[in-house]
Parts: structure tokens; sequence; C-alpha cells
């Protein structure tokens, strides 16, 4: 297969301008930024006065399982098109090749999850910075959160503290970093599942299997068996913050989605060579 990177470029910039004009798209776009700014919201009413970490909200959206499902919610609404397919791809796809068509298409799936994330947590920092600081520090709400937690925290404010090894032995800036990674990574995981299983079986059978991965990874966390077995939940390790309590691998969390990815990009060409590309366009008419 020659790989013409001029190619994957123009497919890549031809997805993004017309995904910019889909509502869907849009929607996707606020729902993450919504739960960022809620996120904010709580955290700031809860810090009251006191000066906070402008890292410090966005990484409590990451603490629950609720505001983890919501993020992904926004994220597979943003992708929820796969595969991408209409009358302008099988002309783009005959002027190229369908393995350029196809490495463009998961360049844009990696470049909508990071503008996807990078949009939230610059809303969460924009709303933080009037009575936030940019210093790589905690700051005493979150050590009062996580040192001595309270029933109001978490009935009035819905913030669940993170484990106290947390501040012990990690800075904002690290821990923000960690976190846009590794959610960036199980998202990806999502919407490539999603983009390859629905352009090369059917479309509805990629949006089964993301949100299959999903819940399994909900009731294998979530099992009371050995820590062998739980720690091979994908959910699981794509929270930094739950790595503390659970004592998860940091680096084993990397390789199992980087695993997972480059699987997912060599079976994706497989499956695609024998996909009927003029079905799905005929779908996409309906």
């Amino acid at each position: 297969m020659n790989i013409n990177f001029r190619q994957i470029i123009l497919v890549l910039s031809g997805q993004l301008r017309a995904a910019l004009m889909s509502k869907r798209v849009l929607i996707g776009y606020l729902i993450g930024v919504m739960a960022a700014l809620k996120a904010a919201y709580l955290y700031g009413e809860y810090a009251s006065n006191h000066p906070i970490q402008i890292f410090e909200p966005w990484l409590m959206n990451f603490r629950s399982l609720a505001d983890i499902t919501i993020m992904l919610v926004g994220f597979i609404l943003v992708v929820a098109d796969a595969p991408f397919v209409d009358s302008r791809s099988l002309l783009t796809i005959y002027r190229t090749s369908r393995g350029n068509w196809y490495d463009g298409l998961c360049l844009y799936v990696l470049v909508q999850g990071i503008i996807y994330f990078a949009l939230s947590l610059t809303a969460s920092c924009i709303y933080t910075i009037p009575h936030g600081y940019i210093q790589n520090q905690w700051s005493v709400a979150m050590k009062q959160l996580v040192l001595w937690p309270s029933d109001k925290a978490i009935i009035t404010w819905h913030l669940v503290a993170p484990d106290k090894t947390l501040i012990e032995g990690v800075l904002p800036w690290e821990s923000v970093f960690h976190t846009f990674l590794l959610m960036l990574l199980y998202s990806l995981v999502l919407g490539m599942l999603l983009y390859v299983l629905n352009a090369g079986i059917n479309k509805a059978i990629g949006t089964i299997a993301a949100a299959a991965v999903h819940v399994s990874g909900i009731i294998l966390m979530n099992l009371n068996v050995s820590y062998k077995i739980t720690r091979w939940s994908l959910l699981k390790n794509s929270s930094y913050l739950w790595h503390f309590e659970a004592k998860l691998d940091l680096v084993f969390s990397y390789a199992l989605f980087l695993l997972c990815y480059v699987c997912i990009l060599f079976i994706g060409p497989i499956i695609l060579k024998h996909a009927d590309f003029r079905y799905s366009v005929g779908e996409e008419n309906d």
C-alpha cells in the first residue's frame, strides 16, 4: 500500500470542514463544554472564596462514572456519523485509495478527540480564571476535599473526593496531562471501533460494540474478583484519578490502550477491504 501523506491530509481537512457544518458535531462539542462548566461551577461553589488551581475543576469531571459517561456521550456524538461515507467520499476513494482514505479518517477521529477534550478543558479554565491561579500547586479547597471529605461536598456539590495519594505524590499539571491523554486514548479506542465496524459490517454494529466495551468495563471494574482481572477494564484505566485508589499501574494503562488502538488500526483495513461503500451511501440517502 502506497501511503500518500498529502492525500491523507486532504481527506482529514475535507472531513473536518464537513463536520464543522454538522449540528450533531456541534451538539457533541456543546455536551463536553457544558459538562466541564457544570463541574467547574460546582467545584467553584464548594471552594467558596478560596482561590483554586484552574485545572482542578476539569480533573473533578473525571472522578465519577456518571460524569465520565456524559463526556464520552458527547465525543461519540461527534463521531457518530461513522463510517463517514457519502457521495463525496466515494469520489475521494476513487481519486486516492481505500488505504489513504482510511488513514485520513483514522487521523480525523484522533483530531476530533483532541479538539473535543481541549474545548472542554479550555471552557473549564476560562470559567475558573477569575478566581483561580495557574501555579503548579494544589489549592486549599482540594486539600480539604481530599484530606477531610464531607457529606456536604458529596450531597450538595456532588464532589467525590480523590484518594489522598493524589495530592501527596502528584502535582496539578502532571495530573491534567495524564487525565487528558488517558481519556483521549480510551475515546479513540471507542471511536475507532465505531468507525471500523460501522464501515465494514453494519452501521449499528459499531455503535453496539462501543457501548458494549464501555458497559463491560463498568461490570469488570465492579466485580468482586482479583485485581489481575479487574485491571483489564478499559474504563477503569481511562481515569487518572482512579489510578490512585485502585493502585493501577500507569504504564500498564498506556500500554493497554496503545495495544487496543494498534490492533484496531491493523484490523481495520482488512475489514474495510470488502466493505461496499455504495450500500452505505444508499443508507445515508434513504
